[in-house]
């Protein structure tokens, strides 16, 4: 997952993140799954709460450029919701589906092109990343 939030995180410098319905195990500080939007702040903040996840087990991160006002589609964000739901004003909504599956919804071509490319090797099972 940190690979992924610091690739969003190169073509978006000054991200605002923002997570919701977090769910994972280990030292992190995800503590409140609450689906309600809750800003973390910069990308550094953001990995270093990612760094010490053993296992995502659901969640929402979600990048909002900078001096952008955070729009979000409604007042929760859910891991499950529609795949060609609204991202509001984010450029990048990354959900976590358990550690082993994380999708990626971006109005950017730049992170679809960057995300695409850096774990392609994983997508063809090449590279244990």
């Amino acid at each position: 997952m940190g690979a992924v939030v610091a690739a969003v995180g190169a073509l978006v410098p000054a991200a605002t993140w923002f997570v919701a319905d977090v769910e994972a195990t280990g030292a992190s500080g995800f503590r409140d799954a609450s689906a309600k939007p809750r800003e973390v702040g910069s990308t550094e903040m953001l990995l270093q709460q990612v760094a010490g996840v053993d296992q995502f087990l659901r969640g929402v991160l979600v990048a909002i450029p900078p001096s952008t006002p955070a729009v979000f589609r409604s007042a929760e964000l859910w891991t499950e919701d529609d795949e060609s739901a609204d991202l509001g004003s984010a450029v990048a909504e990354i959900r976590a589906f358990d550690t082993s599956y994380i999708d990626v919804a971006t109005v950017m071509e730049s992170i679809l092109s960057a995300v695409s490319t850096r774990f392609s090797a994983v997508l063809r099972g090449d590279d244990p990343c």
